[in-house]
């Protein structure tokens, strides 16, 4: 938006470089001078002096110089100016072109060279800030299987918790984990337990979308949030998971008591079950336990919770 000049700011004629009011008066005073000299009308005595001439040619030629180099210099600030607004429009620091035939030159070469040394410092920030997302990245990663660890869990759930409230909507949480866990690593070595954890990790990935976040949790138990989800869904989506661990060919997974390597899965949902994420945990986590006491292999829902179950959870691999 334009705004009215103020009557007290400069003219646009003075700041565009029409030339200081001493030059016009010099300028004035010399072409008087030299009609006067050259015509002799007036001064007649004065056309033979030639230092009076000189005089007057110097005076108007100095006058002359002056608007010619004040208009250039102006020209080449507006130059520089429109320049500068440009580049911080589209955010950029990049070395300034030094207008043709211009005075302000040493001031252009004084400007890219503050402009090189902000570009150093924006480059070093950048890369510092950089480095800081990488570091607070990983420590939000669990290092052997690659997913989100329960310190991410912790923080993220908060926030979907609040914007599942906020929104009227449903959460949904998973417990995981994989049944006689503890018999494959004593009977296999913990390198191929390990391999199984990457695996499910895998599984997992693979059964889910893209905005659900999978966890692990801890040891061979694992997590999966499923936002705006209701515990339906959610169910079936352990389901597949379950099923995909079933299936798949896990390496001396046939040692396994049953034959096979399989995991047990608990549900539950906020705000149908639980009104906040530690109850969602808790729920989810006896769900869970009521899945192993069932026989394992399968998904509880925490709805389907006896009351003798309801409350109780343990370690049973």
């Amino acid at each position: 938006m334009r705004h009215p000049a103020s009557p007290h700011a400069p003219s646009h004629r003075r700041r565009s470089g029409a030339g200081h009011p001493l030059g016009w008066a010099l300028g004035v005073v010399g072409l008087l001078l030299a009609l006067v000299v050259l015509h002799g009308d007036l001064l007649p005595e004065a056309k033979s002096n030639r230092l009076v001439a000189m005089l007057a040619g110097l005076l108007f030629g100095l006058a002359i110089g002056g608007v010619i180099a004040r208009r250039r210099l102006w020209e080449g600030i507006r130059q520089v100016r429109s320049e500068l607004a440009e580049r911080a429009d589209e955010g950029e620091l990049h070395s300034l072109s030094i207008p043709e035939d211009s005075m302000i030159d040493p001031l252009v070469v004084e400007i890219n060279s503050v402009l090189r040394a902000a570009n150093q410092r924006l480059s070093m920030a950048t890369a510092l800030r950089t480095a800081a997302r990488s570091r607070a990245a990983e420590s939000d990663r669990d290092k052997l299987t690659g997913l989100y660890n329960r310190g991410y869990l912790s923080k993220h759930l908060a926030d979907e918790v609040g914007r599942t409230m906020a929104l009227g909507s449903e959460l949904s949480l998973i417990m995981i984990d994989v049944d006689h866990f503890k018999h494959y690593n004593d009977t296999q070595g913990h390198q191929r337990g390990d391999a199984v954890l990457r695996d499910v990790a895998d599984l997992l990935n693979q059964s889910v979308r893209s905005l659900d976040v999978c966890v692990r949790y801890g040891g061979e138990e694992f997590t999966v949030l499923l936002p705006r989800t209701p515990l339906e869904r959610a169910k079936r989506t352990a389901e597949r998971i379950r099923s995909a661990i079933e299936s798949h060919v896990f390496e001396a997974g046939e040692l396994q008591p049953g034959g096979r390597l399989t995991v047990s899965l608990g549900v539950a949902s906020l705000p149908r079950l639980a009104q906040d994420s530690e109850t969602l945990i808790r729920m989810a986590d006896e769900a869970l336990y009521a899945a192993k006491h069932a026989g394992r292999n399968r998904v509880v829902g925490a709805d389907e919770m006896t009351s003798s179950e309801q409350g109780l959870s343990g370690d049973s691999s």
